[in-house]
């Protein structure tokens, strides 16, 4: 995932901003594994192979 698609990506639970979290793999630009944090509420998404997954618990 390029770093710079991170502002444009939202929490699809309540809308609001998502943190990459320090713990990553990858470079200044890229992420191939880590996680995404909601901004607002307590959601996580994971990001594999350079892909977010942002699908609720609802839907996985």
């Amino acid at each position: 995932m390029r770093i710079e698609l991170l502002e444009f990506l939202v929490c699809p639970r309540c809308r609001n901003d998502l943190n990459l979290l320090p713990k990553y793999i990858g470079s200044e630009e890229d992420i191939i594994e880590g996680e995404l944090e909601c901004k607002n509420c307590p959601q996580v998404f994971l990001i594999e192979n350079g892909i977010p997954n942002l699908l609720l618990d609802d839907f996985n």
